[in-house]
């Protein structure tokens, strides 16, 4: 079952780490901008014309300006406010140096993507924004200012990004048998006597949003409206009869303890925020450890995989910042380990 709690679930831990283009693809709410990876020169300095330096590949200023322009024009493409100067310069330079660290990530990894692969998640990158035609991809780029060849950039950079993180995950061993039954002794209202919910759900990638979202409900504000003004994914919150061990552990345990009929959360699942309400819950059968082994399984992976990818990605960032030379102006201690002299 694919749902927005599925989004809830995958929401970037790129964008926790700063890193915002797997985040964003996944969202749909931005298109990344296409910068030039070049080479040369030694790693410890910074070239004239350019502002960082990654290992072997430098950052020039006029991709940093193209970037800061995409990001302006994508935060104010559905009647947002516009940010200021040094909040979209700071922002676009994180997005630059996130997307780098991946490619040098992926060549030394030899992780590769088709011409092909590209190809069709820009496809479905324009299925999820509603573009039926070349006309409508084409309004959707120039609204939020990028070229075709920015959108193959973005792609190819979140595809790169995503197989590195199932690379990681698929290291993570099968949970014992040790491991199943302490879940199932611990939380028996999980498994052992289930029961199946309804919910209404909104996903945000602010903390801050989450909590305006759960105060407007709280205040009796219609769900409809507080999903469309609010949430990361509006019209795909309401979900029926969804069972534990569906979306992910962190989820499962807030939706399968929260009283029905109160708003509930945010919740942090490690790469959004979640506020629900269960609007009904209908009790399931009970339960056998047998029976439950199955979930109790997928939940145990899951969270397993999710903690392998995080910790990956931790390390890359640290393996990749120690190699991050920049210029004075954009010293950002999140992204850059030395200071260009």
């Amino acid at each position: 079952m694919s749902n927005v709690l599925d989004v809830a679930d995958r929401i970037a831990w790129w964008l926790r780490e700063h890193l915002a283009v797997l985040a964003l693809l996944v969202v749909a709410i931005l298109a990344l901008a296409v910068f030039a990876v070049t080479s040369g020169g030694g790693e410890d300095g910074v070239p004239e014309g350019a502002v960082a330096r990654v290992g072997s590949a430098q950052i020039t200023e006029e991709e940093l300006a193209h970037w800061q322009e995409v990001y302006t024009a994508s935060a104010t493409a559905s009647g947002g406010a516009a940010p200021s100067a040094e909040e979209a310069r700071r922002a676009a330079f994180g997005v630059l140096v996130g997307a780098v660290w991946v490619l040098q990530e992926a060549k030394d990894q030899d992780v590769t993507v088709s011409d092909k692969d590209i190809a069709g998640s820009i496809d479905n990158y324009f299925q999820q924004t509603g573009a039926t035609g070349p006309q409508d991809r084409a309004a959707i780029q120039k609204q939020l200012g990028t070229t075709e060849d920015d959108m193959r950039f973005q792609q190819k950079v979140a595809l790169l990004a995503s197989q590195l993180q199932e690379r990681a995950a698929e290291k993570v061993a099968a949970p014992s048998d040790a491991e199943i039954k302490k879940v199932y002794e611990e939380e028996p209202g999980r498994w052992a006597t289930p029961s199946e919910r309804d919910v209404e759900v909104i996903v945000t990638t602010e903390k801050a949003k989450a909590e305006e979202a759960k105060a407007a409900l709280e205040k009796g504000e219609d769900y409809d409206a507080v999903d469309e003004k609010f949430s990361a994914t509006p019209g795909q919150g309401k979900l029926e009869k969804l069972k534990n061990g569906q979306s992910g552990d962190v989820i499962d345990r807030a939706v399968f303890s929260a009283p029905v009929d109160e708003v509930s959360g945010p919740v942090d699942t490690g790469g959004g925020f979640l506020v629900f309400r269960v609007t009904k819950s209908t009790p399931l059968p009970e339960q056998s450890l047998e029976q439950a082994e199955k979930a109790i399984v997928a939940s145990l992976t899951a969270t397993a995989k999710a903690k392998a990818a995080a910790d990956y990605v931790s390390g890359l960032r640290d393996r990749w910042k120690v190699r991050t030379s920049c210029v004075a102006e954009v010293q950002i201690e999140e992204f850059c380990g030395t200071k260009a002299s």
